[in-house]
């Protein structure tokens, strides 16, 4: 199935819906423009959503291993590309997959199409989180971890709006 969109249907077209298409398609919009491109800090919402998003998917497991690394404590040693291709173990290969889905997860749980969670270094070849966001995200995984298998996970509190 193939869709063709003229200039008319995207001037038409609502301007949150536009952008979030062109934010699917690659992050470009039309005459040359681009999304600035920005590290989030994200709040405990948006981190449970980011959590919620990841616990659907099929390498969950990996995702939430993956977070975890990127939670780090201490910031003169953000995670290297091999310190998290070797967490991943055997799925170590599909390491730049993970990393782009949970930048394109933390777009949408912002709400801003060029969102990121981390950014890269390629000299240091380290992955570096703002710290606001490393301590939510710290919080909520020890608040997960600390829930037993008989508790409800910490989303169902935030679809409810009883979320702090």
């Amino acid at each position: 199935m193939q869709l063709v969109l003229t200039q008319t249907d995207l001037d038409a077209m609502p301007a949150a819906l536009r952008e979030q298409l062109f934010s699917y398609l690659g992050g470009f919009l039309p005459g040359g423009g681009h999304h600035a491109i920005e590290t989030a800090e994200l709040t405990r919402d948006q981190a449970i959503g980011l959590l919620r998003e990841i616990s659907f998917h099929r390498a969950g497991a990996r995702l939430h291993t993956l977070l975890e690394r990127l939670a780090y404590t201490d910031a003169a040693q953000p995670p290297t590309r091999e310190r998290l291709a070797r967490a991943l173990e055997a799925d170590g290969e599909h390491l730049g997959r993970y990393l782009g889905f949970l930048n394109r997860i933390t777009a949408k749980v912002t709400g801003r199409p060029g969102a990121r969670l981390y950014d890269h270094s390629k000299e240091a070849d380290a992955y570096t989180v703002p710290e606001a966001t490393r301590a939510v995200l710290r919080e909520v995984l020890a608040a997960m971890k600390a829930s037993g298998e008989q508790e409800e996970p910490p989303w169902t509190f935030w679809d409810r709006g009883e979320a702090s």
